[in-house]
């Protein structure tokens, strides 16, 4: 996307929170939350506000039998035709200010405040102390990583709950670990 007013980045928010946006459009949406651009992350915050106001306001009411079977219908094919491939490039790593690690977003999920990631550690990369404010999901894709006094290898599988520290991990030659994390729990 060019460069966008704070208006129009608002009209494109909410347009991408309702399916409004064309398929290029919304790529390039996610692909800026991806990269955690303020401007666009702002906007993106003020629409999910704006929407769960107008939806909190709304008295909920029930569908006739056929118009919920219908909907149902069509939100089922809709869940089916529904995909995100992230591409590798050269350029799908980018640092995260510790060293010998880099990350490659993969995906977020916006309403549940989720993002799913890949961490690369070159050997003796060392992630420092951190707390979880939401469930961590951890699987070694490749290599060795030690943290939490345990030796997590390859297919190995880790899960961390909210409100606890997740204490140093290190890889002595070097790893990839996918994982899915709260936002708030972000790489930097």
């Amino acid at each position: 996307m060019t460069e966008r007013t704070p208006d129009q980045l608002a009209e494109i928010a909410l347009l991408a929170l309702v399916g409004g946006l064309p398929a290029d459009e919304a790529r390039e949406w996610e692909h800026l939350l991806l990269l955690n651009d303020p401007a666009t992350l702002a906007a993106a915050n003020r629409a999910e506000e704006a929407i769960r106001a107008l939806t909190d306001s709304v008295q909920a009411i029930s569908p006739s039998p056929r118009v919920r079977e219908d909907l149902l219908s069509r939100v089922k094919q809709y869940q089916h035709e529904v995909q995100t491939i992230v591409r590798a490039t050269p350029t799908s790593w980018q640092a995260t200010g510790i060293a010998g690690i880099a990350i490659r977003r993969l995906g977020v999920d916006r309403f549940q405040k989720r993002e799913t990631f890949l961490l690369r550690f070159a050997p003796g990369a060392v992630l420092p102390d951190h707390p979880h404010h939401q469930r961590e999901e951890c699987l070694v894709l490749e290599g060795r990583i030690q943290t939490r006094g345990l030796e997590l290898n390859v297919g190995d599988y880790l899960t961390l709950e909210g409100g606890t520290m997740h204490g140093e991990s290190v890889s002595p030659e070097g790893c990839v670990v996918l994982i899915t994390a709260g936002l708030a729990e972000e790489i930097t």
